[in-house]
């Protein structure tokens, strides 16, 4: 659900989404140079994949994540997954994850977009335990990028091209 509307993403996402597609907007974290505050509270969220099973953040603990919110209906989306499933098959052996986050509501409409799109790296269904840490993006798609630590280091709103997306993935593992 997106800005409260089950179902089609009402009009006001789809511009949104446009005009966040042409291009990515790199946002640094308030406490991108910060150390972090505590312990990593990524680590309490779960979510359930499409098939309705677990998908625990605990299993990426001190590993870099890299966090694609998506849906089955944005473009930019289905060129980004493959993308993301060459970053994680090179450098999943390093400590990267890659965890992409459906905004869909109808687990059935993911599984059917998995089959054309295949994802390579866990996937999971947004919810409202996951707001309360990552917030409700503003465009879909939004990459967020987690160090080892459970320090969010970046925030992509929109399209980021996989070289941008790899730097920044290097320079934390």
């Amino acid at each position: 659900m997106i800005g409260g509307v089950r179902g089609a993403a009402p009009r006001s996402w789809l511009f949104v989404t446009a005009l966040a597609c042409t291009a990515a907007v790199a946002v640094p974290a308030l406490d991108a140079c910060a150390p972090p505050a505590g312990p990593d509270t990524w680590l309490d969220l779960v979510a359930e994949d499409p098939h309705g099973r677990p998908v625990r953040f605990s299993d990426f603990a001190g590993q870099v994540r890299v966090i694609d919110l998506w849906a089955s209906w944005c473009g930019p989306c289905r060129m980004t997954i493959p993308e993301l499933n060459d970053l994680y098959e090179r450098y999943r052996g390093r400590g990267l994850v890659v965890v992409g986050i459906s905004m869909d509501d109808d687990p059935a409409a993911v599984l059917e977009f998995q089959r054309q799109v295949p994802m390579r790296y866990p996937a999971a269904m947004y919810n409202p335990h996951l707001t309360a840490k990552m917030g409700q993006p503003t465009a879909i798609p939004t990459t967020l990028l987690v160090d080892r630590d459970g320090v969010l280091r970046r925030t992509f709103v929109g399209y980021v091209d996989v070289a941008t997306l790899e730097a920044e993935v290097r320079g934390l593992l």
